[in-house]
């Protein structure tokens, strides 16, 4: 288990093409605490996930 800056962090040390989150922070009640993050360990933009 990790904090979500750790998670981010890890995806970019790691060169990952991203990753999935699994986090309850800054979600809205849709969302489920499931997000992905980039290979720059940032948020995908809503083009790239729907």
């Amino acid at each position: 288990m990790l904090s979500t800056p750790a998670g981010s962090n890890l995806i970019r040390k790691t060169s990952s093409i991203g990753g999935i989150l699994l986090t309850a922070s800054h979600n809205t009640a849709t969302d489920f605490g499931i997000k992905f993050n980039m290979s720059n360990g940032g948020a995908a933009p809503t083009s790239f996930t729907d």
